[in-house]
């Protein structure tokens, strides 16, 4: 029995790595940078001319309409301006008729007194104005200047600048349509109201225009003159009536409320005065009582007999008889 030294063995492996499809890996590679990179040039490309046809537009369109709103807003925030400054005293042009603007083109604005202190007030009060019925009962019906404020925003040059500052797709998409919008739909209307023939615009102090004084100018837009300027105090008579026909029944009466309709047709009044109509007034006397005492009686017209008047009898002449008795005939002659 012979004997063999024993051998340390390695394990077994492959000398070389298993076959990787390289073939296929690059083609792919190459296949996917090439489709990123054309789809960020033509992302690029479509965002150039995004810009182009947005600032083309931009130039032809907006610039024309930014020149004629700021020459507008000079004007009239100009006057707002120089209104607030002082109390108003009441005047009217003696050429205004109230009449005659019914069928003119207006425009009109209300503004708080706090909202007339700068430019920037102006516009805040503008975008933030209520409705009210003032210029209703005026028999006028002028454009609200709130609208055009509102949409200042396309003509602002930060507006273009955001345009230049973007490079997404989408939301040069959308800036896109907001301009087409507003060129046809939103710049006529602005324009109109630049063309404008007079100006209303009344200034409210306090918290509400019931219980303080508000402030009412009127201008001719296209003389650039003042036609009206009053300061008011709200005030009037509410005569509520019910009608009942036939034997229909009737509810109680009920205390009108105060609507803010009322008082500005109270307001209305009151301008309407200042233009040179009088204003409506309503008086309330109550009749005097009848008298409770009798009728005195003229002395010698039936009243009772006195002692220094005896009883008196008319003879058929009319001529009083002494001392005869209201039995006693008179006697016939002989």
């Amino acid at each position: 029995m012979s004997l063999e030294p024993a051998q340390y063995e390695i394990p077994k492996r492959r000398s070389f790595a298993p076959n990787f499809p390289w073939k296929w890996v690059i083609p792919i590679g190459l296949a996917v940078v090439g489709f990123v990179g054309f789809y960020q040039w033509r992302d690029r490309t479509r965002t150039h001319e995004l810009k182009q046809t947005i600032a083309s537009a931009y130039q032809g369109n907006v610039v024309p309409v930014r020149e004629r709103s700021d020459a507008f807003r000079a004007i009239v925030e100009g006057w707002i301006e120089e209104a607030a400054a002082a109390p108003p005293e009441n005047w009217a042009d003696p050429r205004l008729d109230l009449s005659r603007l019914h069928r003119a083109e207006g425009i009109y604005l209300r503004l708080h007194q706090s909202h007339t202190t700068s430019r920037e007030q102006i516009v805040e009060g503008a975008r933030t104005m209520e409705p009210d019925a003032i210029t209703r009962c005026l028999g006028l019906s002028p454009v609200s200047l709130r609208g055009f404020y509102e949409r200042l925003d396309v003509l602002d040059p930060a507006w273009f600048d955001e345009v230049r500052a973007t490079d997404d797709v989408l939301r040069l998409r959308v800036l896109q349509e907001q301009l087409e919008v507003r060129i046809e739909r939103d710049f006529p209307v602005m324009l109109d109201v630049a063309r404008a023939d007079y100006f209303m615009l009344t200034i409210q102090h306090g918290e509400d225009r019931r219980s303080s004084p508000v402030d009412v100018f009127l201008w001719d837009l296209q003389r650039r003159e003042p036609l009206l300027r009053a300061r008011v105090q709200a005030r009037g008579t509410f005569l509520p009536a019910r009608i009942a026909i036939g034997d229909a029944p009737t509810a109680a009466a009920q205390r009108l409320p105060e609507r803010a309709g009322l008082v500005d047709c109270s307001i209305a009044s009151l301008v309407r005065e200042v233009a040179g109509r009088p204003a409506a007034s309503v008086t309330s006397e109550m009749p005097a009582p009848p008298s409770t005492e009798p009728a005195a009686v003229p002395e010698g017209e039936g009243g009772p007999p006195t002692d220094d008047a005896p009883n008196q009898a008319s003879s058929p002449s009319g001529a009083p008889t002494e001392g005869a008795s209201p039995n006693e005939a008179p006697s016939s002659p002989d």
